[in-house]
């Protein structure tokens, strides 16, 4: 009994000598992950440290086939507002044929109709800078196909003055597209992406200038012909195509990244700067504000006024005025502009990646779009206006200046996108179209003024060069301009400089040196007058 008492009070002390014992809890269970997340944590970890800044935000894989189903949206929604904008066009000849209107009547309907889609880009982007742009490029499409119906029941009496207002009102609402579709790829593409997401959106252009003239036969044959029947399925198609569009377009992604902190930065705009500004402070300081916006709406002019005076007078400059004989130079340009429209986007994004994450972003597609102006474009113009009979030439000339032209035109309106804020990304597409439009329309009726006058065709030749010319030297001054996101983090406030390794063996040394000096002054046995 008494050894049994030892040996218990031997483990009293043994116990309390030793630290307690952790409470047991069972084998830890693994962690169970889905296959591609393991995957995808297997491949990040054995991954080498990306060097460019822009690659470290990506969207995440299962929602990359969101995006194309949102590209795809937007892709569908501008081919039809083009299907609505030019139904009247294609339906022209049966409306003068059947109406018995003057050309010069149709003239002013369709130059009022242009004149709205140019005043409205501004205006849209502007009034609508708070408003969902999914919503907002729904309810455009819903609109403008209104207008496409009401114009299909207009009556005979005051036809011109009638369908002239109703174009004008389908103008003002066409203004929703392209602002619209620029704010959702602003907010869907990365900047070292966007450019390929920007030109296959931009291929909408020319699908939906193939989709016009198709959906407009259609309609006359179903109506036996009237005019009327043309304007009616355009108008009634674009009602289940605004549904789809609903459905398919979102706004933004979901605010889930690939796990790495800088990736939420790099994929919304600064705009910290923009966010208490109203829409025409955004236009005026957000947009004319910004360096470069000026010389990029004046290049825009430009590029459409080159791409007007081609399309409206090559015709009768060559061809005597017969479409049939200009129609194959015309598809060889549009064939041309979509194989521009196409490559423009990736060929600056591989440049600028090229070049390295310090490489201003602007300035990298710019000299894309001048390489394009200067090496393609303007000796294709230079050998239209020269050259009057040469068949295989003026072909090869049509093809190679649709491309150059419709580079410069696709990276002019990104570098708009990405010169401005998120929030002004609308207001600077829309700023963009006006000169554009603008452009367009001084390539017609004034141009046709100086070629009917003393000048001749020299007027048209002449316009031809130099406006691909002015091109190049208006986009030449922005060959080092950085992005909005490139500007805005140059000036955030910088982290404090660590010291290196020889500044720190400076300072030791300073403060052993300091310690030997008060040791060696300090009186023996007085230890309080030693300083550490």
């Amino acid at each position: 009994m008494a050894f049994l008492q030892g040996y218990h009070g031997g483990v009293q002390i043994l116990a309390k000598a030793l630290p307690a014992p952790r409470p047991w809890r069972g084998p830890a269970q693994p962690e169970v992950f889905p296959s591609s997340r393991w995957m995808h944590s297997v491949r990040s970890s054995r991954a080498p440290p990306r060097r460019r800044a822009f690659e470290r935000g990506r969207l995440a894989p299962d929602l990359r086939p969101r995006r194309a189903a949102v590209i795809a949206g937007l892709i569908l929604a501008y081919a039809w507002y083009y299907v609505c904008r030019y139904s009247l066009t294609y339906a022209g000849p049966a409306l003068v044929q059947q109406q018995r209107l003057d050309l010069r009547k149709l003239g002013l309907i369709l130059s009022a109709g242009q004149i709205a889609i140019g005043l409205s880009k501004v205006l849209t982007s502007v009034f609508t800078v708070d408003l969902p742009a999914s919503r907002c490029l729904v309810m455009g499409l819903l609109l403008t196909g209104a207008c496409n119906v009401a114009a299909a029941f207009l009556p005979a009496c005051w036809l011109t003055l009638t369908l002239a207002v109703l174009w004008s009102f389908n103008g003002l609402f066409q203004g929703f597209g392209s602002p619209s579709c620029a704010r959702v790829i602003s907010a869907w593409c990365l900047p070292k992406e966007r450019g390929l997401f920007w030109s296959i959106w931009n291929c909408s252009n020319n699908l939906g200038g193939a989709l016009a003239p198709i959906v407009v036969s259609i309609g006359l044959a179903l109506s036996a012909g009237h005019w009327r029947g043309s304007l009616l399925l355009a108008g009634l198609s674009a009602m289940p195509v605004a549904l789809a569009v609903a459905g398919l377009v979102r706004e933004a992604p979901p605010d889930r990244l690939d796990g790495r902190a800088e990736a939420r930065v790099e994929l919304q705009a600064p705009v910290a700067a923009a966010g208490d500004l109203t829409g025409s402070e955004l236009l005026l300081k957000g947009c004319l504000g910004e360096p470069g916006l000026v010389q990029l709406a004046l290049a825009n002019f430009f590029i459409f006024g080159v791409r007007a005076a081609l399309m409206n007078w090559l015709a009768f400059h060559l061809f005597d005025g017969s479409t049939k004989a200009a129609a194959p130079y015309l598809s060889a340009f549009e064939f041309g502009g979509l194989l521009g429209s196409v490559f423009s986007g990736s060929l600056s994004d591989r440049w600028w990646q090229a070049r390295g994450d310090e490489a201003p972003l602007t300035g990298s597609r710019i000299q894309v779009a001048v390489a394009a102006v200067t090496f393609i474009l303007l000796p294709a113009a230079l050998l239209l206006a020269c050259l009057d009979r040469a068949p295989k030439l003026h072909f090869a000339a049509m093809f190679a200046g649709g491309f150059g032209l419709y580079v410069a035109q696709a990276l002019s309106a990104l570098c708009g996108l990405e010169s401005v804020s998120a929030r002004a990304a609308g207001v600077s597409q829309g700023l963009l179209g006006w000169a554009a439009y603008t452009g367009a329309a001084a390539a017609g009726l004034p141009l046709g003024w100086l070629i009917q006058g003393p000048f001749g065709w020299k007027a048209w030749r002449l316009s031809l060069a130099l406006g691909s010319a002015l091109i190049s030297v208006l986009l030449l001054p922005l060959w080092r301009l950085p992005s909005y996101e490139q500007r805005a983090r140059k000036v955030r406030p910088r982290q404090p400089r660590l010291p290196n390794m020889s500044e720190l063996m400076a300072k030791v040394q300073n403060h052993c040196r300091c310690n030997l000096v008060n040791c060696n002054s300090a009186p023996l046995g007085d230890s309080n007058s030693i300083k550490p």
